[in-house]
């Protein structure tokens, strides 16, 4: 019970981290360094505020690190759930992190570089985008282990569910050029909330039954 409690707070802390440094990042800090549309404006803002683009970078690398030890504590808290697909999902996290990590490439380069500037940051989108459909998968994989879980996690589990479809079909959108105006996962978002509140406050206390 003891291991089962400390890997809720790990993964509740490591996701709260996340939901801290990723908008900023994603809202504050890319803004000024990347004009969609505006090669010229980029490329600019890259070469006269190097020191932002690594922000950008060393930001995203920390996300990285704690998806990795997300993925690794989820699997052991899930373990007694279902251990084929807590493996499979911790996978899939695993997976996500690596492709983003690949998705950083252009950006560091882009550093050395400031002339590949707006090519590193619509590499980087479109690479993300792609790895948001694997970490769609995983969310949803982890929604069918706390449906599976008992009776008190099956509204948590559905939240995760319709979270992980949010970012498919979100990248299925952008593929196909198809604009919403809006993303869908920044509504279905809130199952990810409710996991962080989940670990941190109800799932430490509480044993999971298979």
């Amino acid at each position: 019970m003891r291991k089962k409690k400390n890997s809720a707070i790990i993964a509740g802390i490591s996701l709260l981290v996340m939901a801290i440094v990723a908008p900023i990042v994603n809202f504050v800090l890319l803004p000024k360094l990347y004009f969609a549309g505006d090669a010229s404006a980029t490329i600019n803002a890259i070469t006269n505020n190097s020191q932002w683009l690594w922000a950008v970078i060393l930001g995203f690398l920390l996300v990285i690190i704690l998806d990795i030890i997300v993925a690794l504590v989820l699997r052991e808290y899930l373990k007694d759930v279902d251990r084929s697909l807590s493996n499979v999902s911790a996978l899939l996290r695993v997976l996500y992190a690596l492709s983003f990590l690949g998705a950083l490439i252009p950006l560091v380069m882009a550093n050395y570089d400031p002339s590949t500037g707006y090519t590193a940051f619509i590499t980087f989108d479109f690479v993300w985008n792609l790895a948001l459909v694997i970490f769609g998968i995983h969310l949803f994989t982890l929604g069918i282990l706390f449906l599976k879980a008992n009776r008190v996690t099956r509204f948590l589990g559905l939240l995760l569910i319709v979270a992980g479809i949010g970012y498919i079909v979100d990248t299925v959108l952008i593929l196909l050029y198809v604009n919403l105006g809006f993303e869908l996962s920044m509504v279905t978002f809130i199952g990810e909330v409710f996991l962080i509140v989940w670990l941190l406050f109800i799932g430490r206390k509480r044993e999971l039954n298979a």
